[in-house]
C-alpha cells in the first residue's frame, strides 16, 4: 500500500501535467495544453527556458474542484505557498484526506497514480515536476537499487524540497537565461532526496567521499575557464570528468568548498573583474563575455563576493 502524507498544493499537480507543453498567449499569460486540468494559467513557468529534467509552474487558485486525473512521464511535488490555511480533501488512488492546506507543506503524485481535489480558499502553491527518465537515471548513477517506485504522498512538511522550490522560482523571477549548472544541480539533489525518503524501497544513495583527484581538478578547471561564456551544465561537466552527475558534484564539492555552480560564478566574477578595470567593454558587454545572462545578472554576484558593484570597482 502507498504511503500518504502531506497537504501542500494538490492541484499544483494538475498543472504539472500540462507544463511540458506550456506556451504563451498573444497576450502574454501562459497556458497549459491541459488546461481542463487547470483553474487558471500559471504565473510563472519554466517552459521555454531550457531546463532538463525539471518544470516548475507557479500558481494562484480560487476555490475549487479537480477531476480526478494522473500524470504521465512526470513525478510531481507540490509546495504550498499560500499565506492563510484554508480547508481542503485530497484522493488519491482511492484513499482519502482531509486536512487544512498549510504553507510549506509537499504533496507527491508519482507518475500514473491517480489523483483528485477540492479545497475552500484561494491558494497558492509551486509545482515541481521531475521527468520519470530524468529520475531513474539519477537512480541508476546513485544507488544500487533497481525497480525504483516513487510513492504518493500526502502533505507533510519537507524544508529542503520547500528550499529547493523556491530557489528555483527566484531563478526564474530574475530571467537568467544561463542558469542550467544551477538547476541542473538542484533538480539531481532533489532527485536524491525523493528517492531516499519517497520510494518504496530502502534506497542507499551511494557515499562518496576523497574528493576528485588533481589531475581530474585541473581537467575541470581548465575545461570551465576555456567555456565559461557558456552556459555550462552539469551533465557536460561530469562528462568531461568521466562520472556520473551525483557522484561528479559530491567529489567537486569535497574539493574545493563549493559546488560547480558556486565555483562557476566566483570564475565568471573574477575574469570580470579584470575586464572592468581593462576598462574595454561596457558593464553589458563584460556580463556577456564572462557568461552572466546580463548586466544585473552580473551586478547581483559582483557586489556580493567583491563588495562592490561593477561601476564603483571603475571609479
Amino acid at each position: 500500500m502507498h504511503r500518504l502524507k502531506s497537504d501542500c498544493g494538490l492541484m499544483d499537480m494538475k498543472n504539472k501535467l500540462t507544463m511540458d507543453n506550456t506556451s504563451q498567449t498573444s497576450n502574454g499569460s501562459q497556458t497549459s495544453v491541459l488546461a481542463g486540468m487547470t483553474l487558471s494559467p500559471p504565473l510563472l513557468s519554466s517552459q521555454g527556458a531550457g531546463w532538463h529534467g525539471i518544470h516548475l509552474e507557479y500558481h494562484r487558485e480560487p476555490a475549487g474542484e479537480l477531476p480526478e486525473h494522473s500524470f504521465e512521464r512526470y513525478h510531481v511535488l507540490c509546495v504550498e505557498t499560500i499565506a492563510r490555511s484554508c480547508g481542503a480533501r485530497k484522493w488519491i488512488n482511492g484513499e482519502s484526506q482531509d486536512k487544512p492546506i498549510v504553507h510549506g507543506d509537499v504533496f507527491i503524485v508519482p507518475e500514473h497514480i491517480r489523483y483528485r481535489e477540492q479545497w475552500d480558499g484561494e491558494i497558492d502553491f509551486i509545482t515541481l515536476a521531475l521527468e520519470a527518465g530524468f529520475v531513474e537515471q539519477i537512480a541508476d548513477e546513485s544507488s544500487h537499487t533497481d525497480g525504483i517506485e516513487i510513492l504518493p504522498q500526502f502533505p507533510k512538511p519537507d524544508p529542503l524540497i520547500c528550499q529547493i522550490a523556491i530557489a528555483l522560482k527566484t531563478i526564474l523571477e530574475l530571467n537568467a537565461a544561463t542558469n542550467t549548472l544551477y538547476v541542473e544541480t538542484m533538480a539531481t539533489a532533489l532527485t536524491a532526496h525523493l528517492l531516499q525518503y519517497y520510494s518504496a524501497q530502502q534506497v542507499a544513495i551511494r557515499n562518496y567521499s576523497g574528493g576528485l583527484s588533481k589531475t581530474k581538478l585541473k581537467q575541470i578547471a581548465n575545461y570551465i575557464e576555456e567555456h565559461l561564456e557558456q552556459d555550462l551544465s552539469l551533465m557536460e561537466l561530469s562528462s568531461v570528468a568521466q562520472m556520473s552527475r551525483h557522484h561528479f558534484a559530491r567529489l567537486f564539492k569535497q574539493s574545493m568548498g563549493v559546488s560547480p555552480h558556486q565555483y562557476v560564478i566566483r570564475q565568471r566574477v573574477e575574469r570580470a573583474k579584470h575586464l572592468l578595470l581593462r576598462e574595454e567593454l561596457s558593464v553589458s558587454e563584460v556580463a556577456y563575455q564572462v557568461g552572466f545572462a546580463n548586466q544585473s545578472h552580473l551586478s547581483r554576484h559582483f557586489k556580493r563576493l567583491i563588495g562592490v558593484t561593477p561601476k564603483q570597482i571603475r571609479a
